[in-house]
């Protein structure tokens, strides 16, 4: 299993690169889940639309759970998930 599968790893959402012959490669920086101080009630979520870039994470909280505490990141606004009982986040890594 790759870190950026792992759930107890967030990783950034993946930049992609592509070499003379077309082929190409998404990269992710991982940082263990531990160290974010992250309520209980989010998670990572590297398929969120957030800015792309190795230091963009995409957080999916339960509704109303503020990130403006968490210790280790900087977070924009949250955006309503369409499934109506999540906010989505884009954070970056301090």
């Amino acid at each position: 299993m790759q870190e950026k599968d792992d759930p107890s790893y967030s990783c950034s959402v993946g930049t992609t690169t592509c070499d003379e012959a077309c082929i190409c490669e998404t990269h992710y920086c991982c940082i263990e889940a531990t160290t974010l101080g992250l309520p209980s009630q989010c998670s990572s979520d590297n398929t969120l639309a957030c800015p792309p870039g190795v230091d963009s994470f995409g957080y999916q909280c339960g509704a109303g759970v503020d990130l403006s505490n968490a210790p280790s990141l900087e977070c924009g606004t949250p955006t309503p998930d369409p499934d109506g009982v999540h906010d989505d986040y884009c954070c970056a890594y301090d």
